[in-house]
């Protein structure tokens, strides 16, 4: 339910809308895990890589010249207790764009983000607690805070923001050999230079002579990303059969129309592979689905999935495509819930398998709330169940409606217990009588929260698991239920 233009209280493995004739209609609207109540999803993805460097012990010391001559040694990049030192930071959206004019505020400094969305604070007590405020429609806040940081060029990613616009060419094409009989997939792979595909994916309906869709990048108003087609026959929504594979690049801008005839080289033969879900106790599985990577590709388009009539092992077949990997995801929720809105859930990834492997995914538990308040103000005490080797974005959300709205605040931090921060002197409002929901979001696997304010932020997790840009790297997913409460 995460606010503004990005996160919401669901996971969109396979990035389409259900009840197509086809396993993903990916035009439009992502599929959710248990999606009768028509959810929203998460709106944009990256090609960061996850995870990021982490601090070791033995490596070579960074200069730190502003630093006392007393000072605790510094390594790698990372101050230690009691280091004071600049932080030199960036402030980036979800997609990992700089966002220009961000006020960011740490231990009573402040300052306003430059046009590459750089920052620098001085004097700086590690470790030290770092804010960072954006406008938000109707004249309210978001506040994100980055609890307990060591890393002295912190990366800052605002998971709920968009700072620019996506392009958007509507995509059009014939089929050539199979264009009767078969169903299929278009997908756009936009090369490294453009930071994000909003919607890399067009389905293919079975029968259909052509397609036609929109495609969708956040960046430049040109790009020139692969298009790839890969056409299968299908029984019951799952593809049986592979016929024909190709790809071309294809330059395209945004507000155009662009035409894409694909001639697809007949015959990827095919295997199958066997995915076994390891379900946490008090839970069930689902959804499982499958995503394709052509070698090279910094997308890994969504070719097979199954929801709700899932079991613990799970078979697919899977196109024989020359150098091409292939990642498998699990999700499962509570026996009550269906991996939507209002349940926790947990969702495994392994990327880089081969088409016939037969991978084990350990599906995590929720982030679980523990006896969540039914009242609560600034201070008060949130605890959750732990993801392993987790770091956390907790969010406390007005909802709309409620007598007086407020701001909406979001915690990055590597701690199972969080308390409703005050940020008061940022002009923050929790008012009075207002309904807020708290919900948690754990990615793993991150050593640290330092980790997880990398270069490459979180984005993987944050943003990956949706709209046919399938998770590229292993990891873990969870959600927490909704905790609704009331401000005192």
């Amino acid at each position: 339910m995460l606010t503004g233009n990005g996160l919401v209280g669901r996971v969109a493995i396979a990035a389409c809308a259900l009840g197509a004739a086809v396993p993903f209609a990916c035009g439009g609207d992502a599929f959710t895990a248990g999606s009768a109540d028509g959810g929203k999803t998460i709106d944009g993805s990256i090609d960061g890589a996850f995870g990021g460097d982490s601090m070791t012990a033995d490596a070579p010391a960074e200069g730190s010249s502003d630093a006392p001559a007393d000072s605790p040694i510094e390594l790698d990049g990372f101050g230690v207790d009691g280091a004071v030192n600049t932080v030199m930071g960036t402030v980036v959206d979800q997609f990992l764009l700089p966002m220009p004019g961000i006020d960011v505020h740490a231990q009573m400094q402040h300052a306003t983000t430059a046009s590459d969305g750089t920052f620098t604070l001085t004097n700086i007590t590690f470790p030290y607690t770092i804010t960072a405020v954006v406008p938000a429609p109707g004249n309210h806040k978001h506040g994100y805070v980055f609890d307990t940081l060591y890393r002295r060029s912190p990366t800052l990613q605002l998971a709920s923001e968009q700072a620019a616009p996506s392009e958007s060419s509507n995509v059009s094409g014939t089929m050539g050999f199979f264009g009767n009989s078969a169903a299929g997939i278009v997908f756009a792979d936009f090369p490294a230079a453009t930071p994000a595909a909003a919607n890399p994916t067009i389905s293919i309906a079975t029968g259909a002579s052509g397609y036609a869709g929109p495609l969708s990048w956040t960046g430049a108003s040109s790009a020139s990303p692969t298009l790839y087609v890969l056409q299968w026959l299908e029984t019951s929504g799952l593809p049986t059969g592979y016929l024909a594979f190709n790809s071309q690049v294809v330059p395209m801008t945004g507000g155009n129309s662009t035409t894409w005839d694909p001639i697809p080289s007949p015959g990827p033969l095919q295997s199958q592979m066997t995915v076994n879900l390891s379900v946490f106790s008090g839970y069930v599985p689902v959804a499982a689905s499958v995503f394709l990577q052509p070698q090279g590709a910094h997308v890994a388009a969504p070719i097979a999935h199954v929801e709700k009539a899932v079991t613990t092992i799970e078979s697919f077949v899977t196109p024989d495509i020359s150098g091409a990997t292939f990642t498998a995801c699990g999700v499962q929720a509570q026996p009550t819930a269906d991996g939507g809105t209002t349940g926790a859930f947990g969702v495994a990834c392994k990327a880089g398998l081969a088409k016939d492997a037969t991978p084990t995914l350990e599906l995590p538990q929720g982030t679980t709330f523990v006896s969540p308040p039914a009242t609560a103000g600034i201070g008060t005490t949130f605890t959750f169940d732990p993801l392993p080797m987790g770091v956390y974005l907790v969010a406390f959300s007005p909802v709309s409606g409620t007598v007086a709205a407020g701001d909406t605040l979001y915690v990055v931090t590597s701690a199972v217990q969080q308390k409703i921060p005050d940020l008061s002197a940022l002009g923050f409002s929790l008012p009075h009588g207002a309904t807020y929901v708290a919900e948690v979001y754990g990615f793993a696997p991150f050593v640290n929260i330092d980790a997880a304010t990398s270069p490459a932020g979180f984005d993987d997790y944050a943003v990956d698991f949706r709209l046919g840009k399938g998770p590229l790297t292993n990891g873990s997913l969870a959600h927490s239920q909704l905790a609704v409460f009331t401000i005192q």
